[in-house]
C-alpha cells in the first residue's frame, strides 16, 4: 500500500500564516466588548440649544476647587462657549441630569461634591447641600422629578393673599420656604437674590377693547363674567399673577410663572370668595366650557444688557404654567407672560380666544419694558 504525502511550497506556507494572522487580529478587533463604544446623548441646555454628552461608566471625576462662585461660573461659561462634547460619568449623569446640566455635573467629583469659595457642596438625586461645620445643610430640594422646588414656589403664589394658610405646611425645599418667609415679611431670605411679581386684575377693557364690542372708558372697571353652577348663575372675576425668582445658591436657577385666578362674587359659587387657581382641566362657562391659554418665557440677562441665555418656555391650555432653568449669579431674570381668554358667559359659538394680557421683559428693578 502506498501512502500519499502532501508537500507545501514554502511560499504557500508563509501566505497561509499571514492570512491566518490577519483573520485572527480582524476577529479580535470586531469582538471588543460593547462597553468600549461610548454612549452619547443630546441634552437641551435651552430652547433649541443642544450639547452632546458622552457617558463613560468608568470615567473618574476628580475633585475640583474654585476660589469663588464667580470663578466656578466662569468655568461653566467657558465650557458652554467651547461647545465641545462633554464627557461625564454615566452614573452621575443618570442620577443628576433631571436638575443639573452636563457642565455642572462635569465639575463634580465621584462623590457628587465640589468646593466653591471655601464651602463644600454636594448633591444627590433629590437635593443639594452645603457643609456647615460637621453637618450638611440642605439648600434646595428638587425631588426625583426635578420639580419640587418649582412646584412649591408656584404654590406660594396660589396663597398670595392668605399666606398664613401655609404656616403649617412642611416645605421640602428651603429655597421655596425662603420665598414664603420673605413674602410674609417675617425674615430676610439670604438664599433668594431677587424676585418680581405683578398682580393684575382683569378689567372690561382687557377683555373687550380688541373685540367687535369695545369697552369705552372702562379701564378701571373689573371684568365680571357669569357661569352656571348648581342651577344658579354665578358672577366671578379674574386676575393674573406673573412672577419670577432668582436663587443665588449652588445650582442657582431662575423660576417664572403665569397664573390665572378666579374669585366668586357671591358665596354660593364653585370657586369661593378667595382668589383660587383652578386645576388645569377645569372648564368654566356654558356647554363644555373654556380654559385660558397661558404662556411664560424667561431669559437671564447681564443686568438687563444685551447678552441673554438660558431661555426657557412653557405654555398650554392651563390655568397655571411655570418653568425653571439655570442662570448665572448676578444676572437678571427677565420674563415674558401672556394670557388668552374668552368670555365664558357666551356659548361655544361666541367670542373667539382673545389675548387679554401681555407682560414683556420685567424684573424687580426694570419693571415693565
Amino acid at each position: 500500500m502506498k501512502i500519499k504525502k502532501n508537500y507545501f511550497n514554502p511560499l504557500t506556507a508563509l501566505l497561509l500564516t499571514l492570512f491566518s494572522s490577519a483573520v485572527f487580529f480582524s476577529c479580535s478587533e470586531t469582538e471588543e466588548p460593547d462597553d468600549q463604544i461610548m454612549e452619547q446623548v443630546q441634552y437641551e441646555l435651552e430652547e433649541g440649544n443642544f450639547v452632546t454628552v458622552q457617558l463613560d461608566p468608568n470615567f473618574d471625576q476628580q475633585s475640583r476647587e474654585f476660589v469663588s462662585m464667580e470663578e466656578y461660573e466662569d468655568q461653566l461659561d467657558q465650557l458652554e462657549e467651547a461647545g465641545d462634547i462633554v464627557t461625564v460619568n454615566k452614573s452621575l449623569y443618570e442620577e443628576l441630569s433631571h436638575y443639573f446640566d452636563p457642565y455642572e455635573i462635569s465639575l463634580l467629583d465621584n462623590n457628587r461634591q465640589v468646593e466653591i469659595g471655601g464651602i463644600l457642596y454636594r448633591t444627590d438625586q433629590v437635593a443639594a447641600y452645603k457643609k456647615v461645620g460637621n453637618s450638611w445643610e440642605k439648600i434646595v430640594h428638587f425631588g426625583e422629578d426635578g420639580m419640587t422646588d418649582l412646584n412649591e414656589t408656584s404654590m406660594i403664589y396660589d396663597y398670595l393673599d392668605n399666606l398664613q394658610q401655609l404656616d403649617d405646611y412642611d416645605f421640602k425645599s428651603p429655597a421655596a420656604r425662603a420665598i414664603y418667609e420673605r413674602l410674609k415679611g417675617s425674615s430676610s431670605s439670604p438664599q433668594t437674590e431677587a424676585h418680581s411679581e405683578h398682580v393684575l386684575y382683569i378689567t372690561q377693557s382687557n377683555l373687550f377693547s380688541g373685540n367687535p364690542f369695545p369697552c369705552q372708558n372702562c379701564e378701571n372697571f373689573a371684568y365680571t363674567f357669569t357661569y352656571p353652577w348648581n342651577g344658579n348663575t354665578i358672577q366671578a372675576q379674574l386676575r393674573v399673577i406673573v412672577w419670577n425668582e432668582e436663587n443665588a445658591i449652588f445650582g442657582s436657577n431662575a423660576k417664572s410663572g403665569t397664573k390665572v385666578q378666579i374669585m366668586d362674587v357671591s358665596s354660593n359659587g364653585r370657586f369661593g370668595q378667595n382668589w383660587t387657581t383652578p386645576g388645569d382641566g377645569t372648564r368654566i362657562g356654558n356647554g363644555t366650557g373654556y380654559r385660558p391659554y397661558v404662556y411664560v418665557k424667561h431669559v437671564t440677562s447681564n443686568n438687563g444688557g444685551s447678552r441673554t441665555k438660558k431661555h426657557k418656555e412653557g405654555f398650554g391650555f392651563k390655568w397655571n404654567v411655570s418653568v425653571q432653568g439655570g442662570r448665572k449669579n448676578g444676572w437678571k431674570t427677565l420674563s415674558n407672560h401672556s394670557v388668552d381668554f374668552r368670555d365664558p358667559s357666551f356659548s361655544q359659538g361666541g367670542l373667539p380666544l382673545y389675548r387679554i394680557l401681555t407682560v414683556d421683559r420685567f424684573d424687580d428693578n426694570l419693571g415693565d419694558l
